[in-house]
């Protein structure tokens, strides 16, 4: 888009926009974890993107690039203090007052939710921010202004039969999974990268037909690349029609691939919260926490607690594991044994 698309590069501009780069580089190698510097810093690379003619989306790239997407928290750590905190709060909790008129029993729980927050790299808590805005507002905004085609007044036959339509459509339903699974595959050859665990080339198949999806970029591309209104609505249709085939045909061949999985006995399961929680704490903390969660009781600190930090996305599980881990301890200290 930046290269094909924009207009004559501004090499004043482009200088501007490289220093700017350079600060948010030198942010990122002075660990600065707090998102208002890249927010704002990144506000200023967008304007002189703009200004220097590239296309404006290259700065969104470029920022994404430079935001930390590892933790200030040193997690061996958080899970010890994290522990010691909820046991504060325990103490401090008294049931029969309410719970805003219990300054330490708030204060405690508080600090664990700050902290529990800085867990969460600079770039996964951006992504999540943004989450309802793209969803909710950006997306359908997209799509009521851009995805105006009309039939009236128009030759269907003509849409269809012209050589833009031919393309748009077959380079979304054959080329976006034959280039999905050629760079897969190449990725994987040359050792670059591996296939998830319990992934196959099936699923790699499923996923590259679901691929030719390509409604928003691809008609944001089309506005772009087309100058005429008649070649716009030709590739508007091509579109939306090998989108709705491309979704159709992912979703039987996936399910169908479930279903013949099942009969094998492999058993699909949707993403849990325990899959965050290992995204966030890695592999190993998850597992431990994943047996002393079995220690865990219906403690009323602990579920206040869970609400408190339950925004968090996978920390407020991993504390509530934390929790297990202290109470475990705890009771190992008075009986010798282990719950």
């Amino acid at each position: 888009i930046a290269i094909f698309y924009g207009q004559s590069p501004s090499l004043m501009w482009l200088a501007v926009a490289a220093v700017v780069l350079v600060a948010l580089v030198l942010l990122n190698r002075a660990h600065v974890y707090s998102l208002a510097p890249y927010l704002l810093i990144g506000c200023l690379l967008w304007f002189a993107v703009f200004m220097s003619g590239v296309h404006s989306t290259i700065a969104g790239v470029l920022l994404a690039f430079t935001i930390p997407t590892g933790s200030r928290v040193d997690l061996q750590k958080f899970m010890t203090w994290s522990g010691d905190r909820v046991r504060e709060a325990r103490d401090s909790f008294v049931e029969s007052q309410p719970v805003v008129l219990q300054k330490d029993y708030m204060f405690t729980v508080s600090r664990l939710s700050s902290v529990a927050k800085q867990v969460v790299p600079p770039a996964t808590r951006l992504e999540h921010m943004l989450y309802p805005w793209v969803y909710f507002a950006v997306l359908p905004l997209f799509a009521l202004t851009n995805a105006d085609v009309s039939f009236l007044g128009g030759d269907v036959l003509a849409m269809v039969s012209s050589p833009v339509f031919f393309g748009v459509f077959f380079g979304l339903l054959l080329g976006k999974p034959i280039g999905i699974l050629l760079f897969s595959f190449l990725t994987v050859k040359f050792k670059i990268a591996n296939l998830p665990d319990h992934v196959n080339w099936i699923h790699m198949l499923g996923a590259g037909i679901l691929g030719g999806v390509g409604f928003t970029m691809a008609i944001f591309v089309a506005n772009l690349a087309f100058p005429e209104a008649v070649l716009i609505a030709d590739a508007k249709i091509g579109i939306l029609s090998a989108s709705l085939l491309a979704g159709v045909i992912g979703f039987v061949f996936l399910f169908m691939q479930a279903k013949a999985a099942e009969r094998q006995g492999i058993a699909y399961v949707s993403a849990s919260l325990d899959d965050v929680v290992r995204q966030t704490a890695g592999e190993e903390a998850a597992d431990v926490a994943d047996d002393l969660v079995l220690a865990c009781g219906d403690d009323d600190v602990v579920d206040d607690v869970r609400e408190v930090l339950e925004a968090e996305g996978g920390v407020a599980e991993f504390v509530i594991h934390e929790t297990a881990r202290a109470e475990a301890e705890e009771a190992e200290d008075v009986t010798g044994t282990r719950p």
